[in-house]
């Protein structure tokens, strides 16, 4: 492709000398415009195939905000706040203000690369801009609904919120991870609260109360959540 547009370039450059020797006639003017038209319309098409590979525009950012409980009470100034989606920090550098935060979350997968395949062959007719295949796939970051944790100076936050590109989101949550009675530790009166809801089924995808002790997140609060209770039983207590 590259040669086959070097080749076209330079016919058009040899032409374009032959024509500035033409005399300032009308009709020497005209074809002067047209073959300047032409070149342009011919460099931008060649800067458009070079610039198509893996330029995708990126996920469009999303928000989440709210009160922040920490260890019982409402969360001091200048706490890092982050947001991980497996591991990977994607929000924008902030801190909590007054016992709220604010996070916004970036990086984002981008929506015109289709998983799977790099070079659009599955999806004709359709937005797709190729992408460089490599261990993503095509997944430049999360995508919707892939699950968010908000920590609060590393200290695990509930409940956890859903990746959803362009979102804007009112979320209240409570740190540490388990502490559903807000007293800023993880006992056995956060036990009584879990044992309220437990088997209860979370429709997914539909905010609902029981989302918050939904800890792993497989929308039927089981022995699973149990594990990651356990997990954080005590954090905050002292001990």
């Amino acid at each position: 492709m590259s040669g086959l547009i070097y080749g076209l370039i330079r016919n058009k450059k040899r032409k374009l000398f032959k024509l500035l020797s033409l005399p300032d006639s009308s009709e020497g003017v005209k074809m002067k415009s047209k073959l300047a038209c032409g070149l342009i319309v011919l460099v931008l098409f060649s800067m458009s195939v070079f610039a198509s590979v893996d330029s995708a525009p990126p996920a469009i950012p999303s928000e989440y905000w709210g009160t922040v409980t920490l260890d019982g009470a409402p969360a001091g100034d200048g706490l890092a706040v982050t947001a991980e989606v497996g591991g990977t920090d994607y929000a924008q550098a902030s801190t909590t203000s007054s016992g709220y935060y604010n996070v916004i979350l970036v990086g984002g997968d981008r929506p015109l690369t289709y998983n799977d395949d790099p070079d659009c062959l599955n999806h004709p007719g359709e937005a797709c801009i190729p992408c460089v295949q490599d261990t993503s796939d095509c997944i430049e970051g999360p995508q919707d609904n892939s699950d968010v944790k908000i920590k609060i100076s590393s200290t695990g936050s509930m409940p956890y919120v859903d990746w959803v590109e362009g979102s804007s989101y009112d979320v209240n949550i409570v740190a540490p991870l388990g502490d559903w009675s807000k007293e800023g530790c993880v006992d056995m009166t956060d036990i009584g609260y879990f044992a309220n809801w437990y088997l209860q089924i979370c429709t997914p995808l539909i905010p609902e109360e029981c989302d918050i002790y939904d800890l792993y997140r497989d929308y039927v609060i089981d022995m699973a959540d149990v594990g990651v209770f356990a997990n954080n039983y005590l954090v905050g207590c002292g001990g």
